[in-house]
């Protein structure tokens, strides 16, 4: 996926991109993206030479994009799938079976969103070119 912005600040190889908005963004609900600005930051993996104010084009990686999707999804289904295994004792029931292994469902689900990630080893967007 590409994206084009302009460069709000330079630290070493990594950018702060503003994003321009296009036709999605107006019937978006991500208010974090709305609250940020469309800020986004990215790496010049090509030493382009950068100023800020300057329109360049961002590349974000298919990659962190599956990446992300799986860290987030994967831990909560198999806290489900473990308490489900580990509940199989007659003397449980199913309705108690069921209602635990939905609420390890829940507070995993919980535990990922409340605790911040730091993005995957080169998942970064790139800077392919100025505009």
């Amino acid at each position: 996926m590409r994206e084009t912005g302009f460069v709000q600040a330079i630290e070493g190889r990594t950018v702060t991109v503003a994003l321009r908005a296009r036709e999605g963004c107006y019937g978006c609900v991500n208010q974090d993206c709305k609250a940020a600005g469309r800020l986004i930051s990215g790496e010049n993996t090509g030493d382009l030479p950068l100023k800020p104010g300057q329109a360049v084009e961002l590349e974000i990686p298919r990659r962190s994009i599956a990446g992300e999707a799986l860290r987030t999804l994967a831990p909560p289904a198999a806290a489900f799938i473990a308490v489900w295994a580990l509940t199989g004792l007659p003397a449980w029931g199913d309705p108690l079976r069921s209602a635990l292994s939905i609420a390890a469902l829940f507070i995993t689900a919980l535990i990922i969103y409340r605790r911040p990630f730091g993005a995957p080893k080169g998942s970064l967007p790139r800077i392919i070119r100025l505009v």
